[in-house]
């Protein structure tokens, strides 16, 4: 129970949750922002390089179906 007595929350503030929490956030944070920052680049430079490109509006459970011919680059984007 919080200290208004009406709200529940999950807080870290006490010496052993924060111990744990802190260190959770050492050990993983370098690797989350580094995976974040890679996919914001990655979505920069794709809006810059984007060159013109067939688009299907798929809807529905039924797979598609992508005819490629070998040594030919098919570039998919699932947005």
């Amino acid at each position: 129970m919080s200290p208004d007595s009406i709200t529940d929350a999950w807080t870290n503030w006490q010496p052993s949750q924060k111990n744990i929490s802190r260190s959770y956030e050492e050990h993983f944070y370098p690797d989350e922002f580094n995976d974040f920052a890679a996919r914001m680049q990655w979505a920069a430079e794709v809006k810059k390089s984007q060159s013109s490109s067939y688009r299907q509006r798929h809807k529905g459970l039924q797979p598609v179906v992508i005819k490629a011919v070998a040594d030919k680059t098919v570039k998919l984007n699932a947005t």
